[in-house]
């Protein structure tokens, strides 16, 4: 099992390649990618308290990334601009382009990604996304590191 990007190197999702965080990945392991983004929460906090070991500081997200989630290939970036339909109907998708960030993830990473990069209160979210993803019940845990990193 591994946690990755398609050619098995690095993750290169956008929430990791900010130019702030360290390369993440590969993992071995969905358990070793989880402590990694816990692990980033407390990146750089000996600079500003010195003598404050960061392994020590409590991370009160860690438990709502279950860390027995499947591993499977993720497009990690759907959106509507990513999926092209056929103009004539009925409707069908033709494509889906932009594979940049896809790679090996947790299974839940990919509803996660589609509705955190979207606005809540769209149609694509409320209607269209349920429509081929199941929403996990880690999507508020998700979101609590998305939102920690800046994201």
């Amino acid at each position: 099992m591994l946690v990755g990007a398609i050619d098995r190197g690095p993750l290169v999702d956008i929430v990791f390649t900010n130019g702030v965080l360290p390369r993440a990945g590969p993992f071995t392991t969905v358990k070793e990618f989880h402590d990694w983004l816990s692990s980033m929460l407390t990146m750089g906090k000996e600079q500003h308290w010195p003598g404050i070991d960061p392994s020590e500081i409590p991370d009160p997200y860690r438990q709502s990334l279950p860390d027995d989630s499947a591993v499977v290939f993720t497009h990690s970036d759907l959106h509507r601009s990513n999926i092209l339909i056929s103009p004539e109907k009925p409707h069908c998708i033709v494509s889906i382009i932009d594979w940049q960030q896809s790679g090996w993830y947790p299974d839940y990473w990919e509803f996660c990604k589609a509705e955190y990069t979207a606005d809540t209160r769209s149609d694509w979210v409320r209607e269209h996304i349920p429509q081929f993803l199941d929403e996990p019940e880690c999507v508020e845990g998700f979101e609590l590191y998305a939102q920690a990193y800046g994201f």
